[in-house]
């Protein structure tokens, strides 16, 4: 059905948003501001240990959870795209 293919291109073309457009800025941008940000929050801490907590705590599951995020909205886009097309 329409509503089915919706889902499926939906899903897949928020996977394919996440790879190519969101990742590369995610891995590139993301853990150095979260660096600089939490270098403010926590004065304490030394860089080296903040750089550790961003690259195996933070970053782990900020990835997923985009990943999540884009698959959901993809998911959505495909469902409101495939029940407008079946409305022939």
């Amino acid at each position: 059905t329409s509503q089915r293919r919706g889902i499926i291109l939906g899903v897949f073309m928020g996977l394919i948003v996440y790879v190519v457009l969101f990742l590369p800025f995610a891995l590139l941008a993301a853990p150095n501001a979260i660096v600089e940000i939490l270098g403010r929050i926590v004065m304490d801490a030394s860089e080296e240990r903040i750089e550790f907590l961003v690259k195996n705590l933070i970053l782990p599951g900020f990835l997923a959870g985009s990943l999540l995020i884009h698959l959901i909205y993809g998911l959505v886009v495909g469902l409101v795209a495939g029940y407008g097309l079946g409305r022939d």
